[in-house]
C-alpha cells in the first residue's frame, strides 16, 4: 500500500544490492530484495527493475542475478495479471 512513496527509492535500493550482500548476513540480501520489489504491482516499477537489471546484469554475481530474477518474475506476473483484470 505504499507504492507511491517507496517507487522513489526503488532504482536506489537496487543499485545498493551487492553492498547489501557484502556487508549483511547471508539471507538478508533476498528478503531485502524481496521487500523493495515485491512490495510493487506497477508498470513502472517493473520498468525500473527491468531496465536496472539489463544495465547491470554483467556486473552482478550470479546469486543476485538469480534473486533479481526471481523477485522480477513475481513481479512480472502481478503486473500482468493486474492489468488484465484490474486495469487502472
Amino acid at each position: 500500500g505504499q507504492e507511491d512513496v517507496t517507487l522513489l527509492y526503488l532504482t536506489s535500493a537496487l543499485e545498493r544490492v551487492q553492498w547489501v550482500k557484502k556487508h549483511r548476513k547471508i539471507f538478508f540480501m533476498p528478503s531485502w530484495l524481496d521487500a523493495f520489489i515485491n512490495g510493487h504491482d506497477s508498470t513502472a516499477a517493473l520498468r525500473k527493475v527491468e531496465g536496472f537489471l539489463e544495465k547491470n546484469k554483467p556486473a552482478l554475481s550470479e546469486d543476485i542475478l538469480r534473486k533479481l530474477e526471481q523477485s522480477l518474475d513475481d513481479l512480472r506476473r502481478v503486473v500482468r495479471i493486474r492489468e488484465q483484470w484490474y486495469p487502472r
